[in-house]
């Protein structure tokens, strides 16, 4: 009896289509306070929740030198429980509820962005870019699982990418299927230097049944049009993802520990696609998957 091995190589550069821009923030609506800010991009679920957040973010144009990444202001986020004279605040918990595309109850009569991820994604391809820029005093806390960029799906299930700054500040990890633990990868730089970096992250639904596996998950550091090979691919199975995404949370929920000295990080530029943006709507494939199919 013989048999046949075919491999099969799928390559991805044509999967991707093309994309709606639903939200483009920078914080230049700011009126002073984000509670009366047309635009402003963080809502939350409950009046506590929001309460967190107002006590430990704000928008800023300058905080003891560090200017935006782009036009005027930009989100100053701190943990250290004592009071930030930057963000004019005491920090009240590790948990801001920083969410982005859930249009929450918070903040209220009609102020904030309303982006429902939920209503307004049309394929199965979303994608996050923003500029970041962490303090260089995440590489002497000792702390992890800050949840730097999570993305929750309509079934409940999440994608977790967090920040790892015991690894020189290079060091990030997702959680690659729930409940299996964590995978590790390095960063191409050193992100906690003080300086902008990009963080450009395209998650693919690949099934509506959450078969295994069902998210395709590319990060692409510094390299915001997704032009060369992507720094992490990974394909994963989130067992309650759902069928679509519903809200993307940014910089919150830290391992529930509290820093021993101030650390912060900055976002500004936030830019979220239902699609591959139109600047590269096929940018080259960071992998080609093999497929192995035997014969009789």
């Amino acid at each position: 009896m013989k048999y046949l091995t075919i491999f099969i190589l799928i390559l991805f550069t044509n999967l991707y289509p093309a994309g709606t821009k639903l939200i483009d923030y920078g914080f230049e609506d700011y009126t002073g306070n984000v509670e009366t800010t047309p635009g402003y991009i963080f809502t939350a679920s409950a009046l506590s929740y929001w309460q967190n957040h107002l006590d430990g973010t704000e928008p800023v144009s300058n905080c003891s030198g560090y200017t935006a990444y782009e036009g005027t202001y930009f989100e100053r986020k701190e943990w250290l429980t004592s009071y930030n004279a930057c963000i004019g605040s005491t920090p009240s918990s590790i948990n801001d509820h920083g969410n982005i595309g859930g249009d929450f109850n918070y903040p209220n009569l009609g102020y904030g962005d309303n982006t429902n991820l939920a209503q307004d994604m049309h394929t199965d391809t979303l994608v996050i870019r923003f500029a970041f820029r962490g303090s260089s005093s995440w590489n002497t806390n000792g702390l992890n699982i800050l949840k730097f960029c999570r993305t929750t799906g309509t079934g409940g299930g999440d994608i977790i990418d967090s920040y790892f700054p015991e690894a020189g500040g290079s060091q990030f990890g997702i959680q690659t299927a729930a409940g299996n633990g964590w995978h590790y990868w390095n960063a191409p730089t050193n992100v906690t230097n003080g300086q902008w970096h990009t963080w450009t992250e395209r998650i693919v639904l690949l099934n509506h049944t959450n078969s295994n596996p069902n998210l395709r998950l590319d990060i692409w550091i510094d390299d915001w049009d997704m032009q060369g090979s992507a720094d992490l691919a990974n394909f994963t199975t989130q067992r309650n993802f759902g069928s679509g995404f519903m809200v993307i949370s940014l910089g919150q929920n830290w391992g529930a520990s509290y820093p021993s000295t101030s650390c912060w990080v900055d976002y500004d530029k936030i830019e979220v696609w239902d699609g591959m943006p139109n600047s590269n709507p096929n940018p080259p494939p960071s992998q080609v998957q093999g497929i192995q199919v035997t014969a009789q």
